[in-house]
């Protein structure tokens, strides 16, 4: 065990008939700082033999050879030793050999016998044969999903199972887990993907068990050693030398197509076990054919299933296929609590619609949706293109309007505008009345949104009748629910025009999320700012930040949809 007193106290308490070694490297830290306060306690006067005296006891307390009762012989004889008495040391002849101060004061000496005799049964308590390297290989893969840093009030149950789950090689139950957790499967080119990653991950296995392999892991292992080890003032022989000290040495996963920089000749990781026909089979799988970078995390760390972080109602979605555009607006619409229980209470059935309840309730029940992206990528072929970019507006167009076809459900919730283009001389008026799924405006010249419900001349058109400047006017018939906008030509200095709360109609609109797009070059990608319980959160992808405010963003970024949903109260 590492020393660790809770664990500890359970067995004491429950009375387990359990033996108990503490790993070296814990007890040894343990001990340095129960002498460096000893050294304390007696004015300094041990401190010019600190550092060879801890070395030897840590030596001591890592050798595999020695006997117990020769490891505590040695140990108190430590006190003889720095006296210049050598006749029990196993050490060569000594040199022009320096006594300390202390050794001059039979008092002091006594007071480091006593030390010595209070803490010799930490050679009990430890056994060099037996360490946690392996536990610490586990707990540094535990922390990759649970941080230490964060105070985990949900999920870490669930973390920690993913963490085992890796750690015995979940990859290899890819399909399985696929079909016990009901999720949509990948298609072929991604299962072959899938295929290709556990092949290689059983390669690499193999390899480092291959005699060559270790030979030339322990070469570089023992000269990394030599080279750091310092001489001191106790020269040991051989069966005391660090070098000859072997750790347990465990596998941390770690991605296998990352090409390794070279480094010396000496480094292992340069040596090639692969055959040709392997190294060409592998040699163009490479960023781009993984989506991205996060499919490591996704099939490697098992976050597919991973119960994520949830604040309220908000969740991760993870980008495998470039898919941002579809996560940004499913953030959208779900950031809005009236079509979250619209699509609960929905009484038809159909593949999307329960497919769409199904995602509702989980994010209800803090569970994970990302099944939902496979779900657009593979039924969805005709709109939405595996590893293509997209749209957000095109996206959130597309499903709106799958919704609003099959169900009638989008347009109750959204209402209708009327477009009306109106001569304020002689009184000609032509007017289209446009289903409100999404609006879009152009925002270059308009002081608010609240602009786009009001009338606005049209400069560049003649009235066919009287000649005169007509205007367009543009007004919210029905009662909105939900009030989505998008802003065709927006920068980041316009969202210093864009206001959290609307009064159109005689209602009142609270905007509950904003879809932002980031310039990158050669690219772009799309995040949004949604608000759950009063909170502002700003989410990409599977990243979650709070923020103080909608528009705390870079300036890089800029605002292109909005959706606002009414307070239902009358102003």
């Amino acid at each position: 065990m590492d020393n660790d007193n809770n664990v500890g106290g359970i067995f004491t308490k429950l009375n387990w008939k359990i033996i108990q070694f503490i790993d070296v490297n814990h007890a040894y830290k343990q001990f340095k700082n129960r002498f460096l306060k000893f050294n304390f306690d007696n004015k300094n006067i041990f401190s010019d033999i600190i550092k060879s005296f801890l070395k030897f006891v840590k030596v001591l307390m890592l050798d595999r050879d020695l006997p117990l009762i020769t490891k505590k012989e040695q140990f108190f004889n430590i006190t003889e030793h720095f006296s210049n008495n050598h006749q029990k040391c196993l050490h060569e002849n000594l040199i022009d050999f320096k006594i300390p101060a202390f050794a001059k004061n039979i008092n002091l000496k006594n007071r480091l016998d006593t030390f010595l005799d209070d803490n010799v049964i930490i050679f009990e308590k430890t056994e060099p044969h037996k360490n946690t390297q392996c536990n610490e290989s586990l707990h540094s893969l535990k922390i990759k999903l649970a941080p230490k840093n964060k105070s985990w009030k949900m999920t870490f149950s669930t973390r920690m199972k993913i963490t085992v789950l890796l750690w015995n090689e979940g990859h290899k139950f890819y399909y399985q887990l696929m079909n016990n957790f009901n999720i949509a499967e990948l298609n072929d080119h991604n299962k072959q993907i899938i295929d290709k990653y556990i092949l290689r991950k059983t390669l690499n296995k193999e390899k480092q068990q291959t005699e060559k392999y270790i030979q030339q892991k322990n070469k570089t292992r023992n000269l990394r050693r030599q080279s750091g080890r310092k001489e001191g003032d106790y020269k040991l022989k051989k069966v005391f030398t660090p070098i000859n000290i072997e750790f347990r040495e465990t596998d941390v996963l770690h991605s296998d197509f990352k090409e390794e920089e070279e480094t010396n000749d000496l480094d292992f990781r340069e040596t090639n076990f692969n055959s040709p026909e392997e190294d060409s089979f592998f040699k163009d799988i490479n960023a781009d054919d993984w989506f991205s970078m996060t499919i490591f995390d996704l099939f490697n760390f098992g976050k597919l299933f991973l119960d994520q972080a949830l604040l309220g109602n908000i969740f991760r979605l993870y980008n495998i296929a470039n898919n941002c555009y579809i996560n940004s607006g499913i953030q959208l619409l779900m950031s809005s609590e009236h079509f979250r229980t619209k699509l609960l209470l929905f009484n038809k059935e159909d593949d999307l619609l329960l497919f769409l309840k199904k995602c509702t309730k989980d994010i209800v029940n803090k569970r994970d949706i990302d099944y939902i992206i496979n779900y657009y990528i593979n039924n969805s072929t005709q709109t939405i293109k595996y590893n293509e970019k997209g749209d957000t507006s095109a996206f959130l167009l597309f499903l709106l309007n799958d919704l609003e076809e099959k169900y009638n459900m989008i347009a109750n919730m959204t209402g209708f505008i009327a477009k009306s283009i109106l001569c304020s001389q002689c009184g000609a008026r032509n007017e289209v009345l446009e289903n409100n799924l999404l609006y879009s405006i152009s925002c270059s010249e308009l002081q608010n949104i609240e602009d786009c419900c009001k009338n606005e001349p049209i400069n560049d058109s003649i009235c066919q009748f009287c000649r005169n400047t007509p205007l367009m006017m543009t007004q919210i018939v029905s009662i909105n629910i939900l009030l989505i906008i998008h802003l065709t030509d927006s920068n980041y200095e316009q969202i210093f025009h864009i206001k959290e709360t609307l009064h159109i109609n005689q209602k009142l609109y609270s905007m509950k999320s904003i879809v932002y797009f980031r310039d990158l070059p050669d690219s772009g990608h799309y995040f949004d700012v949604v608000r759950q319980n009063n909170k502002w959160f700003l989410i990409s992808d599977s990243f979650i930040n709070q923020i103080k405010s909608p528009f705390e963003i870079d300036k890089k970024s800029r605002p292109e949809i909005l959706l606002y949903e009414q307070i239902m109260q009358d102003l």
